[in-house]
């Protein structure tokens, strides 16, 4: 799947690690409200922004 979003990555977004997309990924768990449209989902982190803290989930 890495490949595949690499060609979608521009600046300022970068990939991530599995490592950190399994804790970003605990986080979103942890913080999601029961509305929210990815509650009970399983969202994956796997890109983040490199100026910010704005994290791309799939679903």
């Amino acid at each position: 799947m890495q490949e595949i979003l690499k060609s979608f990555m521009n600046e300022p977004w970068r990939l991530i690690s599995t490592s950190m997309s399994k804790s970003l990924t605990k986080e979103l768990e942890k913080e999601l409200l029961l509305k929210h449209i990815l509650y009970e989902k399983e969202a994956v982190a796997v890109a983040r922004r490199k100026n910010n803290d704005d994290v791309i989930f799939f679903d």
